[in-house]
């Protein structure tokens, strides 16, 4: 390896390419202290480019072109690392999963500018590394859901045209990384659904649920890529949290999104999504059993999941007694529910606290078919 000041010898942008060059050899070598520290400096000095003054300052802002040549620096060096190992190492290392660093913010900044490029033009390699990156934070996590808000402003809204090329790229995703699809899925239904929390679940764009479910006719086995997938480059894998809890509760709660309105035709079309969707998310439990020998956990959906969307609903019944429109809303919701529930039992698909999620779907009104099967199931 090069003597340790060797990555000064360039400017602005130069710096980049020679700086992610530095990294990757120090990345390769046994972990200690100095290359520890070495490292960091690399790459706040060198290929993010941070300049830091006193400790009460905190980091000075790099312009938005700086910011462009940048991202393009790293992608383009990233696509050019063939051994995917190398390249989600190199990526982790730029984008750290835990940091309580002052940098952290500009990081997650210039790690949003380089995965809405990537994505805009079909850098593969980039998103590939991005979706493991992904799966280590946790696709349920602040700093994930982050980064998918922000591919959501600059993808997904319904008020502005997608331009033709975008659209392509979108559309190209369940094929072209469909790990990357899958977690980008989990996270923007986490945006929206909000699980495991007491509040209810925020009424997505309708252009997004349109992509998600071409996503999921374009690849029925999409959302389970997760569980068969290794992650090169990564000792420690995190157990992947899969899409079918957040877009379960999309569904479940979508009859109240439009409640004590008079529908248009376009929020009718609306209502026939929801729909849409369920009917390819317990498609999409059906389809687990096929994969059940690829797997690499267990876990599907966790029963903890399910108990926070029961007591959720609990609260929306609570909200809505007064009004009598909302009778026809709560039997789809707790139809939609007990569907959900009813096929992961006879998939085997739900792991953990079982007695849990049972004691709150017993605070349901159980007045439906589908609900008294459910309870019945339980029973035997």
């Amino acid at each position: 390896m090069s003597s340790e000041m060797d990555y000064h010898s360039s400017k602005f942008p130069e710096c980049i390419a020679q700086g992610l060059q530095k990294l990757e050899e120090i990345i390769k070598l046994p972990s200690t202290s100095q290359l520890h520290k070495l490292q960091q400096q690399i790459i706040e000095e060198r290929i993010l480019n941070y300049q830091y003054q006193d400790p009460s300052s905190g980091v000075k802002s790099i312009s938005p072109i700086e910011e462009l040549v940048i991202v393009r620096c790293i992608a383009q060096y990233l696509a050019n690392i063939f051994d995917p190992a190398t390249r989600n190492s190199l990526f982790i290392t730029l984008f750290p999963a835990v940091s309580n660093e002052p940098q952290t913010l500009p990081q997650l900044r210039t790690l949003m500018s380089l995965v809405s490029l990537a994505v805009a033009t079909h850098n593969v390699a980039v998103l590939d590394a991005t979706a493991v990156w992904m799966q280590q934070v946790s696709c349920f996590s602040v700093r994930c859901c982050k980064l998918s808000f922000n591919l959501n402003q600059d993808f997904f809204q319904s008020n502005v045209e997608t331009p033709e090329h975008f659209m392509k790229a979108l559309k190209s995703l369940p094929t072209a990384t469909p790990l990357f699809c899958a977690n980008l899925i989990t996270s923007l239904a986490q945006v929206y659904a909000k699980v495991g929390t007491n509040e209810f679940c925020k009424e997505p764009e309708p252009h997004l649920v349109k992509i998600i479910i071409y996503w999921l006719k374009a690849n029925p086995f999409i959302i389970l890529t997760p569980l068969t997938t290794s992650l090169p480059g990564i000792s420690l894998p995190m157990t992947a949290v899969l899409a079918i809890s957040p877009l379960s509760k999309w569904c479940i709660e979508a009859p109240f999104f439009s409640q004590n309105k008079s529908l248009s035709e376009n929020e009718v079309e609306t209502k026939d999504l929801y729909s849409e969707l369920h009917f390819l998310l317990l498609e999409t439990l059906q389809n687990v059993s096929a994969i059940r020998s690829q797997m690499t956990q267990r876990e599907v959906i966790c029963a903890e999941h399910i108990k926070n969307i029961a007591d959720v609903l609990v609260q929306r019944f609570n909200s809505c007694k007064k009004f009598s429109p909302a009778t026809n809303a709560r039997e789809t919701s707790l139809n939609r529910l007990a569907q959900i529930v009813l096929v992961a039992l006879h998939t085997n698909c739900l792991s953990g606290r079982l007695s849990e999620m049972w004691n709150s779907l017993k605070k349901l009104p159980g007045s439906p078919r589908l609900m008294k099967m459910l309870f019945n199931y339980n029973m035997c």
